[in-house]
């Protein structure tokens, strides 16, 4: 089997015993909706990975692959990108202080990031909900003060109860619209289990 993937075609050849009317055509082309196989079988496998003590899990592309946590982090998932870079979803639940609200979250979120990186610019800030409590979605770039590399972030922010939940993307920005597309959808997949 040969794929095509500027025409999205797939020619399959045929047997030298097929009908005799269809020996001149050695191959049969089958239109696969735009998308080459690899995209398909990219875009229905996922995974669903669970936080340490079960309490929440996301849901990501099947390809996505799982590194060991570090730094109180629950979740560090390693997200594909271009040679060399690091592009990763990370996702913690933490305690939050006596009284800290959604507000308090994000304005301690915001205050952290220049402590993390350099010439950081938010360029997004939208309330959202996800698993059915409000959240905020934060968008910002930066440098990355060891790599003198350009940082692109995606940060969910969720506070439920007493605890905090951040679901955040740092690396390159994502080459394409399904690529930030599969970012977000990740980031927003959060279910809580109890």
């Amino acid at each position: 089997m040969m794929l095509d993937r500027a025409a999205c075609v797939i020619h399959l050849p045929l047997p030298l015993s097929y009908p005799a009317c269809m020996n001149r055509h050695r191959s049969l082309a089958l239109l696969i909706f735009s998308l080459s196989t690899a995209s398909v079988a990219a875009a229905v496998a996922t995974q669903t990975l669970s936080s340490p003590d079960h309490s929440y899990s996301i849901t990501t592309p099947g390809g996505w692959t799982l590194r060991p946590t570090i730094l109180g982090a629950d979740l560090i998932i390693n997200v594909p990108g271009s040679a060399g870079s690091i592009n990763l979803i990370t996702c913690v639940g933490q305690a939050l202080p006596q009284g800290m609200n959604l507000g308090g979250y994000v304005k301690a979120t915001l205050d952290a990031l220049p402590g993390m990186m350099d010439n950081v610019k938010v360029t997004g800030q939208n309330a959202v909900t996800v698993a059915g409590l409000p959240a905020r979605e934060l968008l910002f770039t930066g440098t990355n003060r060891s790599a003198h590399r350009p940082v692109y972030g995606q940060v969910i922010l969720i506070v439920r109860g007493t605890r905090g939940y951040t679901l955040s993307y740092l690396g390159e920005t994502p080459r394409s619209n399904e690529a930030s597309a599969a970012v977000r959808k990740s980031l927003v997949s959060i279910q809580f289990a109890r």
